[in-house]
């Protein structure tokens, strides 16, 4: 604040670099909160479709396992349409910051597109998600399928192959039934599914992707058994991600308005306190010939009384 009390300049220029950042900040938060109202509409246009075809094939109101198995077919559907399946080096690379809306409109890669667009779907249709990766010879995120919670159970669904698994009692199976006993369920895969994803391997977060997690997991492998046995799954915490875009923005302006009104507060205090104060005025001195006059006159006689 000194610095800036002293350079007016550099005080003005820091200021409208502040208004700047708060206004772009504002634009984003802006910005983000009409892309996600726009994917919402795009998801709920989707599930109503699948759910529509849900209570015609039930013939009335769906159980959730259909309602489960017609949005896995709508996804499936709808982003085969848009995505050439696997390798097609036009698609580009996911960016880190796309939303699932991203992933349905430009597809990029196979099982990332899917999973996600999977993902928001469920959610949308009120299922609480979770995502799996399959670990084939020792290398982590082979494959990416879904777990979604259906009738108080995880089941597993696959949208780049439109594929789901029963258990011999005909529930939708889980990753673990599947991983368990895969020489039963091989029997079920759809045709043009990779024999290779034999979910020999799976886990719900690669820690390794989190700088030292990886580390701290190591220290404590009961820890790591805990978090794999509960399925703690962190990739879909970030899935709506306008949503956090628009917390970026609104908390990153508060904060700057706030650092700005503080400023302009202290300011004027600090301009005042540094304001030097007037030099006491100094007496006219009296010329050295009117001094020497007044010293030599005769003093006044003192006038007698009349008495």
């Amino acid at each position: 604040m000194r610095l800036l009390s002293r350079h007016p300049k550099l005080a003005v220029f820091s200021r409208s670099v502040v208004d700047a950042t708060i206004g772009a900040l504002l634009m984003l938060a802006l910005l983000s909160w009409q892309r996600m109202r726009d994917d919402d509409a795009l998801f709920r246009q989707l599930v109503q479709v699948a759910e529509l075809k849900a209570a015609k094939v039930a013939g009335g109101v769906a159980p959730d396992e259909t309602r489960a198995l017609e949005i896995l077919h709508a996804v499936y559907a709808e982003v085969r349409e848009r995505a050439v399946f696997f390798g097609d080096t036009e698609w580009t690379t996911p960016h880190l910051l796309w939303s699932a809306g991203d992933h349905m409109n430009r597809p990029a890669g196979a099982c990332a597109s899917y999973v996600t667009v999977l993902a928001k779907a469920m959610q949308t249709a009120d299922f609480p998600v979770r995502k799996v990766g399959l670990v084939k010879n020792g290398i982590m995120a082979y494959h990416h399928v879904l777990e979604a919670k259906v009738n108080g159970r995880w089941v597993v669904l696959d949208a780049a192959f439109d594929q789901s698994f029963r258990r011999p009692d005909g529930k939708l199976a889980s990753a673990a039934d599947v991983h368990g006993d895969w020489l039963y369920y091989r029997t079920q895969i759809m045709p043009g599914y990779y024999p290779e994803y034999d979910y020999s391997g799976y886990y719900y977060t690669n820690w390794n992707r989190i700088p030292g997690a990886a580390m701290v997991l190591g220290w404590f492998p009961e820890a790591r058994t805990w978090l794999h046995a509960h399925g703690i799954s962190i990739r879909f915490w970030f899935l709506n991600v306008h949503a956090w875009l628009i917390g970026l923005g609104l908390g990153g302006a508060g904060l700057l308005l706030l650092v700005r009104w503080r400023g302009t507060r202290k300011t004027p205090a600090a301009q005042k306190s540094a304001a030097p104060s007037p030099e006491p005025r100094e007496k006219p001195k009296m010329p050295e010939w009117v001094r020497q006059q007044a010293l030599e006159a005769p003093l006044p006689l003192p006038v007698a009384k009349r008495g």
